[in-house]
């Protein structure tokens, strides 16, 4: 029954030619942005942590996997 009418209704429009018309603008209101604005925002954070604690990562485990590599000792560097 809906369609039926969504479809006289489509037809109206089609031989009319006119669409509906916007009646008032507010500024600043959109019920269906908030979560979305949210959304965006933890991932603009997010992609911030990354940026900072990947550099910050890698160089903690160069330098502990360079503190692991033991140095050879003095009878290791004579006898090859």
């Amino acid at each position: 029954m809906a369609i039926k009418k969504r479809m006289r209704r489509f037809q109206q429009v089609l031989e009319n030619g006119r669409q509906g018309a916007v009646r008032s603008v507010r500024l600043g209101y959109n019920p269906n942005s908030s979560s979305l604005g949210l959304n965006v925002t933890l991932l603009v954070y997010g992609a911030l942590a990354l940026l900072v604690v990947t550099p910050v990562a890698a160089v903690t485990a160069r330098l502990i996997l360079k503190r692991r590599v033991s140095l050879p000792t003095e009878d290791e560097r004579s006898n090859p």
